[in-house]
């Protein structure tokens, strides 16, 4: 499998030569806010790109869309993205909101490292979220169980 999270740069010729930063190769889609703005990135990014490729495999659409790189890029500054299950509503409300999290506009909102997004994601698929809502005595809802991270049907990823 080969993933986009925007961070590759260009290597030219035989002598391995990285281009420049301000030259990097991106994808507008993937890019968190963050480097959508020129700011300093971390591995909170990372967790941004993936949660757009997971917004995108369960919807069927990009999280933004413009006809243009500058479009997409104020779009992903300026407002929080439309919530899955407005195109996906069979999609669970748990993973909806660990997506949505991923995609915070602020990255302290977000998760601070892939393993706590793995883990919340794989969580969430196996049913113990609410297994230790039932043990703690708090509510939850039965149809989070029975819901899957199939891709959308629509999806350009199933093409």
């Amino acid at each position: 499998m080969l993933c986009d999270f925007g961070l590759v740069t260009e290597v030219a010729g035989a002598s391995a030569t990285v281009r420049r930063a301000t030259q990097a190769v991106v994808t507008p889609a993937y890019m968190s806010p963050e480097q959508a703005a020129a700011q300093p990135i971390d591995a909170r990014s990372d967790v941004y790109a993936l949660g757009a490729i997971l917004y995108e495999m369960v919807t069927g659409a990009p999280i933004y869309e413009g006809k243009t790189f500058m479009d997409v890029l104020t779009a992903k500054l300026s407002r929080d993205p439309a919530p899955p299950r407005q195109l996906r509503p069979d999609l669970p409300e748990e993973i909806e909101n660990l997506i949505l999290k991923a995609l915070a506009r602020e990255r302290e909102d977000r998760f601070q490292t892939m393993a706590a997004f793995g883990y919340e994601l794989t969580k969430a698929k196996s049913g113990r979220s609410a297994a230790v809502a039932r043990a703690l005595g708090l509510s939850f809802e039965p149809s989070m169980l029975t819901g899957s991270l199939a891709l959308a049907p629509s999806s350009p990823v199933m093409s």
